[in-house]
């Protein structure tokens, strides 16, 4: 059915995803939940204060040229070989510069011996990561995620493990960083073993005006990545120079949480942003359609997860970290608002780019990025964490209606179809949050066990589900026959 366009396959592809990447996710949240019980918040503080660093300046690895490659190829996998061929070397130098940069910084920098020494492992273990995303776009882009998976999986086990091994048998934060290092290695083993497995007739190139016209058609979406990792990892370094590593810390620990919330579009982007590219070209039509079926599904999603953490945050906190982290408590309440937002204008943002509408993504999120350093430095000396917190959710609040508007505008996406699903979902939210705080009292498995339920019965009766959509979910129970290897040239 032309209204259904590949919409089974795109949730075969994302059930792969979410699958692997859930698994992957759960293990990061215990292993901060590890670090942060043995290490405390000075310890979680010095941990993350690396993950940021690395992360913002790990931009200059990508610059926009995965988003744009996976989108090209998606349209037309001709181009696939010179793609693949090309990115790996590009990655590689693109990968050593960053870790260059990373390395200068924090010599020159006034950080803790032993806080230099974290980053400095973890520097070099990203190298090797973002080394092998020069060669993972080839599973997006040929929507083969369950090569994906595999490496997601391998990593988010392994780490979660060892890292706790680690922190269990005393080596602390040096020794994560140590295991983290070693995977990441392993893990770049592992892509190009998948790759050079299923996917043949792939060579090294090195071709400098090839390499110029990528940068400039992906300027657009370098300036957006960049200005948004910024402003997603800004709040921890910022914190722990005004503040010190215990108040990055103590942002964390309800942060590093909700990322994994604001981690949903990581799940759905390799599925979703080639369908969308594809879908642009073959049935442009479709675009509308999908993009109404993502935004209600994820609305469906969100809402309750925000519900149940804004009224029981405190003993979701104290579950997870003990009475060590109750300044968290209040962090974790406003910032799952802002992945609420974020999720949402992710979807946007793919579709945006997926027609090649890129340019003004970048003005919204250099706006993004000024207002929320800007928030930052006003918010932070008076408020600490919860200043930043603040600062996140305002940021996001201010992309998801300046995204939305560029949809409107150009796409002339209408937001009227959504209203009645928007309505029916917000009521069953509102029945959900009346039982939780008439019985928050209860515990805490019991609430939200029960919530959930009167949740999904108002979904129901509502039928915010289309019965066709049911139809779709079954089929993606069906196995496929799997396939050879996938040429490329």
């Amino acid at each position: 059915m032309e209204r259904d366009f590949g919409l089974v396959r795109i949730l075969k592809n994302i059930s792969f995803s979410a699958f692997s990447l859930i698994l992957n996710r759960i293990g990061q949240v215990i292993l901060f939940v590890f670090v942060a019980r043995i290490t405390g918040a000075d310890g979680l503080g010095a941990y993350t204060l690396a993950l940021s660093l690395v992360a913002i300046f790990g931009v200059v690895t990508d610059l926009g040229l995965n988003s744009l490659i996976v989108r090209e190829v998606a349209a037309n996998k001709r181009l696939a070989a010179r793609y693949l061929g090309n990115m790996a070397v590009l990655r590689y130098l693109l990968s050593l510069l960053s870790l260059t940069a990373v390395i200068l910084l924090t010599f020159f920098s006034h950080f803790p011996s032993g806080t230099k020494t974290i980053i400095y492992l973890i520097a070099i273990g990203n190298f090797f990561v973002t080394c092998g995303f020069g060669l993972r776009w080839i599973f997006q882009a040929f929507q083969k995620l369950q090569y994906e998976a595999y490496v997601n999986i391998f990593w988010g086990i392994s780490l979660t493990v060892l890292g706790i091994l680690a922190l269990k048998l005393n080596f602390g934060l040096l020794g994560l960083s140590r295991v983290q290092l070693g995977l990441s290695v392993l893990s770049l083993v592992l892509i190009w073993f998948l790759v050079f497995r299923n996917f043949s007739r792939f060579q090294l190139r090195i071709e400098p005006k090839f390499w110029k016209e990528l940068f400039k058609e992906a300027l657009p979406f370098a300036l957006t990545i960049i200005f948004m990792t910024v402003y997603l990892n800004s709040d921890t370094v910022i914190l722990s120079w005004l503040k010190g590593e215990k108040s990055a810390g103590i942002y964390n620990a309800a942060n590093k949480l909700i990322l994994q919330v604001k981690n949903i579009p990581v799940i759905l982007g390799p599925a979703l942003l080639p369908a969308l590219a594809e879908a642009s070209v073959k049935k442009p039509g479709l675009l509308q359609n999908l993009l109404e079926r993502e935004l209600a599904y994820l609305a469906i999603l969100l809402l309750p997860l925000c519900v149940i953490i804004t009224i029981l945050g405190e003993k979701i906190m104290f579950l997870l970290y003990g009475s060590g982290f109750g300044s968290s408590v209040i962090v974790l309440k406003i910032l799952i608002w802002s992945g609420f937002f974020m999720v949402l204008y992710s979807t946007g943002l793919r579709a945006l780019m997926a027609v090649k509408k890129v340019t003004k993504l970048a003005v919204v999120a250099g706006i993004g990025m000024l207002l929320n350093l800007i928030l930052n430095f006003i918010l932070i000396p008076s408020f600490d964490a919860k200043g930043a917190a603040i600062s996140v959710l305002v940021t996001e609040i201010a992309v998801f209606f300046g995204i939305f508007f560029l949809l409107h505008w150009e796409l002339q996406f209408g937001f009227r179809s959504l209203l009645a699903p928007w309505g029916k979902i917000g009521l069953s939210g509102v029945f959900m949050a009346s039982f939780l705080l008439e019985f928050k009292g209860l515990p805490m498995y019991v609430s939200i066990s029960a919530s959930v339920i009167i949740y999904l019965f108002f979904l129901a009766v509502l039928k915010v589900i289309p019965l066709q959509d049911w139809k779709i979910f079954k089929e993606v129970l069906v196995p496929s026959k799997p396939k050879n290897s996938v040429k490329v040239g």
